[in-house]
């Protein structure tokens, strides 16, 4: 590969994975991760709330609760900051900060993997590095869990860049004292500013250090002086005055909420937590071919260097190929193993698939095949343990099923005996493998990179052509509908408020350690949840009852429901009822005349408010004024016919219309809107048509 193709083509791949990242950022989470969990729609914003508090309060803690003072702290929220500071608060630049850091990482990685290109520019070694390169590149840039989660602020975002810049130096500067002392440094930052499981990063850092024999113990104590020094700072620094809420977070986020880890308790529950890692995430649900490609990539990495010394493997292998396995052996023990977790392992995977395939395309790599006849009896179980992890998640994908953890042992051990064949068949036929021509098996496993491309763009265009904006629509709604005074809490509260000036705390019910004066210490007057944390709230805090919901959305399937805090249950707080909240108070008390009033006072005043828009629509319905109320809501959905929720509450109103009136007229419309709701969000299908009943 010439140097010219070959910076073309990195910059040309650079700019489709910034173009897929940045392409409607706005918008919802793909409704496809449904199923998941509700932390895409409402854990990002937790990040950046201290970034936004400063930048519109003045103050990083305007409420004086460090509770969540790892959010302050964190490197995503230090990039928010800076990117809130140039272009403004809002659901854009608190994404944009994200991927800035997602595609910087894939940017280290690529550079990582390029400096340990070797020998003439001409040089088959080079060449096959720059492939390598390439590869990774293309697998990065349309990764669909990389794009979805790299879209939205969440703290690993933050990580996988620490991860990615300690990987570069590494590799890079390993030889020089003051390389080893900034990784050294950036170890324990992985944790502190990231995530804590990237202390693991020390891992591939130690290899990668450790390979060459000569000053050893010198090396080893640079690392830990860079170590010490970064932790001293750090606690003395950003931690200052907060070191035992920081310590409680973690307590309570590793072990406190989802208990002892399962895969220590027995050596069965290890390998069925080891083999099935990814499977109640869908990890691979959207990337079926990418377990295998890992596979046939570590095996061609191991097979590249057999009868080298370790100080001639290509450091980047050998540091990517520990990082893979020791953060996969660090995450899959745990009960609690959500996909997002998974990018600290995905980054550095298809960094392993790069140069696995750059294998098959230098000189050493001709030797692969000739090496696979002879394959060392110390491998035969690591060989059989990757086929039983590619057949158990062949198995979650074929099953299809949202959600496997009642059958992840019945597909673990399906898998099991099918691994032992497939392994038995590959070392019995090991010498007729030996026998294919080297071409075939490059177009193999370009042919198999390539459907794995095509694989991820199909998820990304139903991504994109599903795309919905209720959370943004809302959030901008809230700016009107709720007084300046107004204080969220709730675990929608900072994903409602991102987009205005209202002021949120921080808080999700149902933690281990609840904090049971949250409302006599905070001026909070609404509570932003679904209807399951709701009911939490009421049954740990005793000052709440009777909320009164001001305020509904469908987000994918989730029902997020706004509440007033009844007066008697608040610390004092001088907060006064806007026209729209006394509008939605109105009609539950079926006081329908005043709520229409208000109403139309409120939308004549913003007539671009969806939510008070749909509220008036129910009003009128339920007055009986049926034809007022099909022409408001006409009016919005031929404005914005790719609105999910107007759609769906003109269908519940159609539906009240037809079994008043049993019109035909009335039933075609009803349908109409219907299919217009599902066509929109096709995940919420069962729940629409529960409320035509």
């Amino acid at each position: 590969m010439s140097r010219k193709y070959f910076w073309v083509s990195f910059l040309a791949l650079f700019f489709v994975a910034a173009f897929l990242r940045l392409y409607d950022l706005e918008a919802d989470p793909p409704n496809h991760f449904e199923g998941l969990g509700q932390a895409l729609l409402t854990d990002p914003y937790h990040i950046t709330v201290y970034a936004r508090n400063q930048v519109l309060f003045g103050e990083w803690n305007i409420f004086d609760y460090d509770r969540w003072v790892a959010f302050k702290v964190s490197l995503m929220s230090g990039v928010a900051w800076l990117v809130f500071l140039v272009g403004g608060v809002s659901r854009f630049t608190a994404n944009f900060a994200s991927v800035i850091l997602n595609l910087l990482s894939g940017l280290l990685i690529a550079l990582g993997i390029y400096s340990t290109a070797r020998g003439d520019p001409q040089s088959s070694e080079r060449s096959a590095i720059h492939i390598g390169v390439i590869v990774f590149l293309s697998l990065f840039a349309i990764s669909h869990t990389l794009i979805v989660f790299g879209r939205a602020p969440f703290l690993e975002n933050g990580l996988i860049f620490l991860s990615a810049l300690t990987f570069l130096i590494a590799v890079k500067w390993r030889d020089r004292s003051w390389g080893i002392f900034l990784v050294g440094a950036l170890i324990p930052l992985c944790a502190l500013a990231g995530k804590l499981f990237g202390i693991v990063i020390g891992a591939p850092v130690l290899a990668v250090i450790l390979i060459a024999p000569e000053n050893r113990g010198r090396r080893v104590v640079t690392l830990f002086s860079g170590a010490l020094l970064a932790t001293g700072l750090w606690y003395m620094t950003a931690l200052e005055g907060s070191v035992v809420d920081y310590h409680m977070y973690l307590s309570e986020q590793s072990m406190g909420l989802y208990g002892f880890p399962p895969g220590l308790t027995s050596p069965k529950m290890f390998f069925e937590q080891l083999v099935s890692y990814g499977a109640e995430s869908r990890l691979f649900h959207m990337g079926p071919v990418l377990p295998t490609l890992l596979i046939i990539a570590i095996f061609a990495l191991i097979q590249k260097g057999r009868g080298l010394k370790l100080a001639h493997v290509n450091p980047a292998a050998i540091f990517l190929c520990v990082w893979v396995i020791t953060a996969w052996l660090a995450l899959m023990p745990f009960h609690y193993r959500p996909q997002r977790y998974a990018l600290f392992i995905l980054l550095p995977a298809l960094g392993v698939v790069g140069l696995g395939v750059s294998a098959f395309f230098s000189e050493a790599g001709k030797a692969l095949i000739r090496r696979t006849e002879v394959i060392p009896w110390k491998w035969i179980v690591p060989s059989l343990i990757g086929t039983w992890f590619v057949v158990t998640q062949l198995f979650v994908v074929y099953r299809g099923v949202d959600q496997i953890s009642d059958e992840k042992t019945l597909f673990t051990w399906w898998a099991f005996p099918i691994a032992i064949v497939l392994t038995g068949a590959f070392v019995l036929l090991r010498s007729h493998l030996a026998k294919l021509k080297f071409g075939q098996l490059r177009f193999a496993i370009c042919g198999i990179v390539i459907i794995s491309i095509s694989v991820q763009l199909y998820w990304y265009g139903r991504m994109v052509s599903k795309s919905m904006h209720e959370l943004k629509h809302a959030s901008l709604d809230l700016r009107d509908a709720l007084s300046s005074s107004a204080v969220l809490t709730g675990p929608f509260a900072p994903a409602l408020t991102i987009d205005n000036n209202l002021r949120c705390v921080i808080y999700s019910f149902g933690l281990r350690y609840d904090d049971l004066g949250l409302f006599q210490k905070f001026p909070i007057t609404h509570i932003a949840s679904d209807d399951r944390e709701r009911v939490m709230a009421e049954q740990k805090f005793q000052d709440l009852h009777d909320l009164e919901m001001c305020g509904y959305w469908v987000a994918r399937i989730n029902g997020i429901r706004l509440y007033r805090l009844p007066s008697d249950s608040l610390r004092p707080v001088k907060y006064i009822v806007t026209d729209y909240e006394r509008s939605e108070f109105k009609r539950s008390k079926l006081e329908i005349d005043s709520a229409i009033f208000y109403g139309e006072r409120f939308v004549r005043k913003f007539p671009n408010n969806r939510t008070a828009r749909r509220g008036l629509l129910f009003s009128l319905a339920a007055s009986g004024s049926y034809d007022s109320a099909l022409s408001v809501g006409r009016r919005m959905f031929d404005n914005d016919p790719t609105d999910f929720n107007t759609a769906f509450i003109l269908a519940r109103v159609m539906h009240g219309i037809y079994k008043n009136v049993q019109s035909a007229e009335a039933l075609g419309e009803r349908e109409y809107y219907v299919s217009r709701a599902i066509e929109l969000n096709p995940v919420a299908e069962k729940m629409i048509r529960a409320n035509m009943k």
